[in-house]
């Protein structure tokens, strides 16, 4: 069928499996020959590599923490190796079934790996404890006038007594001993930024190179000039202490805005992922992988997304390119309002009968399924691309909530952002209620299944299902059980059915039991609750505590009503079924009254007269049919095969004599 199809020629063909399905972002910064032996042991082992960190990378693979794109895996939990790793699978290529994913223990890069650490302000007895810390977890401690120092730790009680003027030029980071802590808690890099130091008097210094003094000397016109100097003194304290939250807030929200992107963009690979799966499908023009129905199937609306992300990226992109504290991030999903309901309410509504298709076509389609697998699209890999756009506004809106904490109350931008993320959550709303009206119709399709000859218009799009309840039917007024029935309670309606066995028997010829399958449930009535008055509950009695019924108005005559009257089986929910069906009953008719109102206490024993829903003439017939039925069943066995014998015996007996 596809004779025409190529080989696949490879280079550096695989040599073991152990890797398969892994995908690396190796960076070693200044080690070119490792990098390359790295790149090497991971083809010969089945792996995959990319130049960039994204949603498909897997694993990083480094010997610095310092390293580009550590952040990056640091943030979305990708596990980070050493190069030692790579080589230590590659030592166990023999080994039958050896998988690198189950060997990872012990090779994670450390969180000190490749840095060196000054460490100013500390007593002998912790500094010697974290010096031995540093070491254990690959960092090395130096002076601070070594020029390859990359931290310098200060302890918290010094830090506001240490002068910019005192800190080496060559140190790019000054943090507090909290980063420390961070780190080893972590066992990863934590974040400078959160922990840099910034000091009284180094932050005033920084304040005058930036022509931002116009702060301090407002703060000290305002004051009174018959004041000492130290009361001038403190003022410019707490005024620049300030200017240092105020910072630190606005470098939390840059932080927490660049991680939106990031996350924005590693979204639109994954969405592209899914799409290249459909590209790959059809470049077979001879002999497609995939009908045009199919593909429309599997992958609609993931277009109309892609195009919809790229969109609000590149605004995302400006902003970043040209930041300001006080840029307008709300307004681009303001923008794009009207386009996220649309586009997201439609592959909501489609992803349950997406994930299914997809499902089937991988079993039954043996060429779609080399493809994924030659993508290395594995069922996991599937589950996780597929569900990314339910989850991604999601994350939107957590990314959004902490952009908005950290922009002050006088930015423009902290309207705009309340704004948005009104937006994200009523798409989230619309989303979550078309997934429940989605599976209300399954329900209501399924109950009409499961229910013989039943009303076709119980099936209705302005309907939903409420609760399901068992019961028995009272027929006279000494409370003497009928027959079981089975309640649906909606929205609207009651359907009153009659439980049945699942299964019945015919006799057969040769004296065996078929047996057919019937619905569970025959159908007796379906009351409308526009005609129901008042739901009863009988607690005047000890015999009567689990009786309830209903007063409805008689269809053929208004004037008249009629009572149906049940007991309940489950005594300890009865209660709530009551309420529910009040609550219903309180929402259809005059809005002034409670729930409370539509429930009546019934009279006393032996004052209502009851009309059996189940009519007596057809238990009667019933009853008739089921007794005639066991009479022929018992003919049948006690004398049915043994007539059957003698008139074989009789007949071979006579064909002898007349021979």
């Amino acid at each position: 069928m596809c004779m025409d199809a190529e080989l696949e020629i490879r280079s550096q063909p695989t040599f073991c499996t152990s890797m398969y399905g892994l995908c690396f972002y190796i960076n070693c910064p200044g080690k070119i020959s490792l990098m390359k032996e790295i790149v090497c042991l991971i083809k010969w082992m089945g792996g995959m590599f990319v130049k960039e960190p994204n949603g498909l990378t897997t694993h990083m693979v480094t010997d610095s923490t310092l390293a580009k794109g550590y952040e990056y895996c640091f943030t979305f939990r990708v596990p980070i190796m050493t190069p030692d790793w790579i080589k230590y699978c590659w030592r166990n290529r023999y080994v039958p079934g050896f998988k690198a994913l189950h060997h990872q223990g012990g090779y994670e890069i450390k969180p000190f790996a490749a840095l060196s650490i000054s460490l100013k302000g500390f007593g002998s007895g912790i500094l010697k404890a974290l010096k031995c810390s540093i070491q254990n977890n690959g960092g090395e401690v130096v002076p601070s006038s070594d020029i390859n120092c990359t931290h310098l730790v200060l302890e918290s009680n010094i830090a506001n007594d240490v002068r910019f003027g005192d800190i080496p030029p060559h140190i790019p980071f000054v943090v507090s001993s909290d980063w420390l802590y961070s780190c080893l808690e972590q066992k990863q890099r934590a974040y400078e930024e959160f922990f840099t130091c910034l000091c009284v008097n180094s932050l005033d210094e920084i304040e005058l190179e930036e022509g931002d003094e116009t702060i301090s000397s407002s703060v000290c016109e305002e004051s009174d000039k018959s004041n000492s100097l130290n009361d001038i003194t403190s003022t410019s304290i707490g005024s620049s202490s300030n200017v240092a939250d105020y910072k630190r807030q606005d470098m939390k929200r840059k932080f927490a805005f660049e991680e939106l992107c990031q996350t924005e963009q590693n979204y639109i690979q994954c969405l592209k992922s899914l799409l290249e799966i459909k590209f790959r499908a059809s470049k077979a023009s001879k002999c497609p992988i995939l009908d045009p129905a199919e593909e429309n199937l599997i992958f609609s609306n993931i277009g109309d997304l892609i195009e919809l992300h790229e969109a609000i990226y590149t605004e995302l992109q400006k902003l970043k390119d040209d930041w300001k504290n006080e840029a307008q991030i709300g307004n681009i999903f303001i923008k794009m309002d009207k386009y996220l309901k649309k586009h997201y309410v439609t592959y909501t509504n489609g992803f349950k009968a997406r994930k299914e298709y997809l499902k089937q076509c991988v079993t039954n389609n043996a060429r779609f399924r080399e493809l994924l697998e030659s993508m290395c699209m594995t069922k996991e890999r599937r589950e996780d691309l597929y569900i990314r756009p339910i989850q991604r506004l999601c994350s939107v809106d957590l990314l959004l909530q902490e952009i908005r904490k950290n922009t002050r109350d006088d930015n423009p931008d902290k309207k705009s952002l309340n704004e948005a993320l009104q937006v994200i959550r009523n798409v989230l709303k619309l989303m979550d209620n078309d997934r429940a009206r989605y599976k209300n119709y399954e329900y209501l399709f399924c109950i009409h299944d499961f229910i013989e000859n039943c009303p076709v218009d119980l099936v209705n799009s302005n309907r939903d299902f409420i609760v399901e309840f068992s019961a028995q039917e009272i027929v006279n007024k000494k409370h003497t059980l009928g027959a079981d029935v089975e309640f649906f309670l909606f929205s609207d309606v009651l359907e009153i059915t009659k439980p049945r066995s699942t299964t019945f028997g015919l006799w057969t010829d040769d004296g065996s039991v078929k047996r057919n399958k019937s619905k569970p449930f025959k159908h007796i009535a379906m009351l409308s609750l526009s005609i129901v008055l008042h739901v009863v509950r009988f607690q005047d009695s000890t015999d009567a505590n689990s009786l309830f019924g209903f007063l409805v108005r008689d269809v053929n005559n208004e004037k008249k009503t009629k009572f149906y009257c049940f007991k309940y089986t489950d005594e300890e929910n009865m209660d709530e079924v009551i309420l529910k069906i009040a609550k219903l009953l309180c929402s259809q008719r005059d809005s002034s009254k409670t729930p409370e109102d539509f429930i009546l206490e019934s009279p006393s024993k032996g004052r209502v007269s009851i009309d059996p829903i189940y009519s007596q003439k057809e238990n009667t017939l019933a009853m008739g049919v089921v007794k005639k039925a066991s009479h022929f069943v018992n003919n049948l066995i006690g004398r049915g095969s043994k007539p059957r014998q003698k008139l074989r015996r009789s007949k071979s007996c006579s064909d002898i004599f007349h021979f």
